[in-house]
């Protein structure tokens, strides 16, 4: 079971919500397909970290550009986090 859901809004774009699931579950990862994501809500101290490099916080209205195979994860933070992501 994924810690998130996911919106469809059309075949590139969703909106994925994540909630406060168990840490585990957020683990490191490669996406198929390139992404743009949106930060739309992550008031509660939600991170991204790129493969050997340091965690950064996601901040509302930011953009995140992730390559393709790019190893990636989310650490979470103590509240709910929503994303729009567009697929390449």
């Amino acid at each position: 079971m994924n810690p998130y859901i996911d919106e469809r809004i059309n075949e590139n774009e969703f909106i994925r919500r994540f909630s406060v699931a168990d840490e585990k579950e957020f683990v490191w990862h490669r996406d198929i397909r390139s992404r743009t994501i949106t930060v739309e809500d992550s008031s509660n101290d939600w991170f991204i970290q790129y493969d050997n490099n340091l965690p950064v916080k996601l901040l509302n209205g930011e953009k995140w550009f992730i390559q393709k195979y790019r190893y990636h994860r989310l650490i979470k933070g103590t509240g709910p986090l929503v994303l729009h992501i567009e697929e390449h």
